[in-house]
């Protein structure tokens, strides 16, 4: 089969035939239909500082859609012919966490998919049977590739619960900050703002398609005059940062209330220094927020399946496996919102 290949540290990847998956008794071999190209996949590529803990040869690839093909003799809850999307995480299923419902907590780690397991950058993939979730017949198999960023955000929203407010701030528009907007304006949310840079343009047009009250360019407006504006001087009553930046950080923290809410949920390239005593003085709240559970993404595929949340209008490109390149340069110059794959 044909697949996409990390073969060493350093920038590039190659495309190569290489062997067609097999599986274990408790796995299934899935014909991928659509892979989506994460931002992770676009630091793999350009061997970003934080991906030294890789080993190759290495088939990125973790957020996809497909058609089982082969099941295992163990495997019961799913058959050949069903259309799934899958769960790049692995866990234990052991530890004081999975047996305690946070199983993206999991002490021994998650084997994922595209990162220490292959992934779905290829004609096939093989993946454990815990991991697949079978689709009904009026979820399309592009969309239900976008299920695992939709859980990153929908998993952030279950752990804000009802302590959202009013008003939400939402520090980076790439894809989960812009599913984010989705789901919030349909949750009801009053005033819903979103943050970015100019050449994040394209993506903040769409956030404002999609229901966002503000759009605002932190290199050419004042955010925090924006906020006091929107708030009556008083800060939006959440803020989740996505961006994983440090100015993404410093704006959340200066634009939220006090006794506010942040929900950390992009990830930090680096290490990085921050000046906490404002968050103490506030009463503000920080918190992180990492992966999701299986009971997001069951909510997740509900919600795609009753088309209470469409998010086709985030799919901008369709390329071709050989052509991935072309999609991560789409992603790097932020023409593109989510790029799919099709191998």
């Amino acid at each position: 089969m044909r697949a996409v290949v990390k073969k060493r540290q350093g920038f590039g990847i190659d495309i190569l035939e290489v062997e067609k998956p097999s599986i274990q008794p408790d796995e299934v071999l899935i014909r991928v239909s659509f892979a989506g190209i994460c931002g992770s996949d676009l630091h793999i590529y350009e061997w970003s500082e934080g991906y030294e803990w890789l080993k190759f040869p290495l088939i990125p690839g973790h957020e996809f859609s497909g058609e089982v093909v082969t099941t295992g003799n163990q495997v019961g809850s799913v058959q050949v012919g069903d259309r799934v999307t899958v769960s790049p995480h692995v866990y234990c299923g052991r530890c004081y966490y999975c047996r305690g419902g946070k199983p993206n907590l999991c002490r021994e780690g998650a084997l994922r998919i595209g990162f220490i397991r292959p992934g779905a950058f290829a004609d096939f993939v093989a993946v454990p049977e815990s991991s697949v979730f079978v689709l009904p017949e009026n979820c399309p198999l592009d969309v239900a590739a976008l299920t695992e960023p939709f859980c990153v955000a929908l998993y952030a929203l279950e752990t804000a619960g009802s302590s959202l407010g009013n008003s939400v701030l939402i520090v980076g528009p790439g894809p989960i900050g812009l599913i984010l907007v989705k789901t919030l304006k349909y949750m009801g949310i009053s005033s819903l703002l979103i943050a970015g840079l100019t050449d994040d343009n394209h993506r903040l047009m769409l956030a404002q398609s999609l229901g966002a009250d503000e759009t605002i360019r932190v290199d050419k407006e004042n955010l925090l005059e924006v906020v006091k504006n929107v708030t009556q001087g008083m800060g939006v009553d959440t803020v989740f940062e996505v961006s994983g930046s440090i100015e993404g950080l410093t704006q959340a923290m200066e634009s939220v209330k006090k006794g506010g809410k942040i929900f950390m949920i992009g990830l930090f390239q680096n290490p990085t220094k921050f000046f906490f005593t404002p968050l103490v003085r506030r009463e503000i709240m920080l918190q992180g927020v990492f992966n999701y559970t299986s009971e997001t993404w069951r909510k997740a595929i509900s919600l795609f399946t009753t088309k209470k949340i469409d998010l086709s209008s985030l799919i901008t490109h369709k390329i071709p496996l050989g052509k991935i390149e072309e999609g991560f340069q789409l992603l790097k110059q932020k023409e593109a919102v989510k790029v799919l794959v099709i191998p």
